[in-house]
């Protein structure tokens, strides 16, 4: 018997091999999976593909479409978006922005007798052959036409604007506030807070300091000069430097926000009152927020006026545009007496304000009754309501 299993292994044992034939088609695993593997491949190369989407997001160049106003437009050899765009290996598919046009609703338009709105963009982003399941991206680089407007909308009327954009149903959206060369009014941060507000809403990445992306030495490379100082566009120089600050913002980086000491003038108003008031500038600006740190010697004890009194003002450029209500005034101990607080009204700790300008008036309190010095400390959110 055991021979006989000797002589089985030995008959089964290979001996020289041949040549190999040809190999037929590798097969996939589950059933039809050789057709619904070719209809994936159909789905990555077609336009309208969810399949192509996701994988755009994922391993594609980003594409994006833009909409804004002039800020969008080429303006002294450069093109702030596309400059952004290209910077982080994108491709601008669709640039739609038209200068001098307002954030706002066909029916918003309507009601406010406003003609140049980005209603018309997004007609026109429906209407054409641009794939919208290909994009990747969208941008919103617009507001500085809506400032001193009729047309000052609550949150809700905003997040209707700001919804009209959301035409792709596989992008990531982006809004960025443009702003002019020193612009300041009362209203104004009013309004870009309510947009700020709404593309938040609406599912926006927003970058809540752009309105001041043109602060800081960089704010005189304004266009044509920085003398004129409700310039909207900056030279070449600004533009670039502006483009780069949104191409980190689109790349998922924290907006670019100032930090700097802004600087101070004593005002004439003062100087006439007190003509040997001085005063020491530590104020700053860190993270959108203005720092306020003013040591002011100005001894008027024998002053009777009522009247608030200018006592300075900060740079346009580096102050806001919204103003701040009375704020709090700290009295430092000196070897001289101070500030009878007791006299100083709103409970005797808030009587100096900032305006939308820049200026600092001072109660007339402060002054008649100050023989030694006095501390004007506090700080003012510049990016967002009180």
């Amino acid at each position: 018997m055991s021979e006989q299993i000797v002589d089985l292994i030995e008959g089964v044992m290979p001996g020289p091999r041949g040549g190999v034939g040809p190999r037929g088609e590798q097969g996939l695993p589950g059933v039809n999976a050789v057709p619904a593997d070719s209809a994936v491949a159909g789905y990555i190369h077609a336009d309208e593909s969810a399949t192509r989407s996701a994988l755009g997001l994922l391993n594609l160049p980003r594409r994006f479409v833009v909409f804004g106003d002039s800020w969008t437009t080429t303006l002294d050899g450069v093109n702030i978006p596309q400059t952004a765009i290209q910077l982080i290996g994108g491709t601008l598919v669709k640039n739609y922005g038209v200068g001098g046009a307002s954030i706002a609703t066909q029916e918003h338009a309507n009601q406010y007798n406003m003609t140049n709105v980005t209603s018309g963009q997004c007609a026109t982003a429906q209407s054409d052959s641009v794939a919208r399941s290909s994009i990747t991206d969208v941008l919103v680089l617009c507001g500085v036409n809506n400032l001193g407007g009729a047309y000052k909308p609550t949150v809700a009327q905003a997040v209707e604007d700001m919804a009209q954009f959301r035409l792709y149903p596989r992008a990531r959206y982006w809004y960025v506030a443009n702003s002019k060369n020193c612009q300041n009014s009362d209203d104004a941060w009013a309004w870009y807070s309510v947009y700020i507000e709404a593309a938040s809403q609406c599912g926006f990445a927003v970058a809540q300091t752009s309105p001041m992306w043109n602060w800081g030495v960089e704010a005189d490379s304004w266009w044509p000069s920085n003398a004129n100082a409700g310039a909207r566009h900056m030279n070449a120089a600004g533009q670039t430097m502006w483009a780069r600050r949104l191409a980190a913002f689109l790349s998922g980086g924290a907006s670019y926000s100032p930090n700097f000491r802004p600087e101070f003038t004593m005002s004439q108003d003062l100087l006439a009152l007190v003509p040997d008031a001085t005063v020491q500038n530590r104020s700053t600006i860190q993270d959108g927020t203005l720092y306020v740190d003013l040591t002011f010697t100005g001894r008027k004890p024998d002053h009777t006026g009522t009247t608030d009194i200018l006592a300075g003002r900060f740079n346009r450029r580096y102050t806001n545009v919204r103003g701040a209500q009375y704020r709090t005034l700290v009295i430092r101990e000196s070897s001289q007496s101070v500030i009878d607080s007791s006299q100083i009204r709103n409970n005797g700790n808030r009587i100096w304000s900032l305006n939308a300008m820049g200026a600092i008036y001072i109660d007339a309190q402060a002054i008649r009754r100050n023989q030694g010095f006095y501390v004007l400390q506090g700080s003012v959110a510049l990016t967002q309501h009180e």
